[in-house]
């Protein structure tokens, strides 16, 4: 399955070290500034900042194991042992993705989902569909000065897009916008959508549509992913070799 929807969005920070680094989150859309008459003060109005962390959490691969026959057997130009490393890269992918979707942001990322407000909950008895009204209400759910930034979009299950393929505005035009004479991406209501697969599918309670701006959700690499392999005897007494990756990482909104 797709395990890559977050880390196509976000933004990505790499350290060489993995001590926590404060942010500062602060919401200025109620705020504005004011105009003055002549030789009178202007006011004043603090900005109300927050701080949020993002660390470094560990993750592994898990252990397994292959035969040596494996390893010593493969035939010309098959490479068993990149075939191991992509293997063990993908599973840490995957689970990085998972948490970083729906992570609970304690003792591993906090998840884009997890840190969504919603903005369109649909009403009573309606589990399993979504209808175009609910997206124009969750595309207004955003303030608009946020809207029109780069970095804007929706993200949803696949499952979800096969569903939304078939909605119909008022006029029974598709609310999706194949890109055939252009290359501009598939839209949905005029803005680009991104497909994770570690996202709830339409259900009763389920937070299955994301949209604003996602980029604002940031990913730090700590390290890459590091493979580890293990010839001493509790494998070689089996007529095995082990293999373990670990990476560092850690993902959360940073801008409130």
């Amino acid at each position: 399955s797709a395990f890559g929807g977050v880390r196509k969005v976000a933004t990505p920070m790499k350290t060489v070290v993995g001590n926590p680094i404060p942010f500062p989150t602060v919401d200025e859309t109620g705020n504005e500034g004011e105009f003055v008459a002549e030789s009178v003060a202007a006011s004043a109005q603090d900005i109300a900042f927050g701080t949020t962390q993002i660390g470094a959490f560990k993750v592994s691969s898990k252990k397994f194991a292959v035969p040596f026959e494996l390893l010593q057997d493969q035939g010309p130009g098959i490479d068993v042992e990149a075939f191991i490393r992509r293997s063990a890269a993908n599973r840490i992918a995957r689970i990085q993705n998972r948490k970083f979707t729906v992570g609970t942001g304690t003792n591993e990322p906090q998840g884009i989902v997890t840190a969504a407000a919603s903005g369109r909950v649909g009403p009573t008895g309606q589990t399993a569909v979504v209808y175009y009204d609910d997206l124009v209400y969750l595309e207004h759910s955003v303030d608009p000065a946020y809207r029109e930034m780069p970095g804007v979009g929706f993200m949803f299950h696949d499952t979800t897009l096969r569903s939304l393929k078939l909605l119909k505005d008022g006029q029974q035009r598709p609310i999706w916008v194949p890109g055939v004479s252009t290359k501009e991406p598939d839209t949905i209501l005029g803005y680009t959508y991104t497909i994770n697969q570690h996202m709830a599918s339409m259900a009763a309670n389920a937070k299955s549509i994301l949209f604003g701006k996602l980029d604002e959700y940031m990913i730090r690499d700590v390290m890459q992913v590091t493979l580890f392999r293990f010839d001493d005897s509790a494998f070689i007494s089996l007529g095995q070799i082990g293999f373990l990756a670990w990476a560092r990482c850690d993902g959360r909104m940073i801008t409130g």
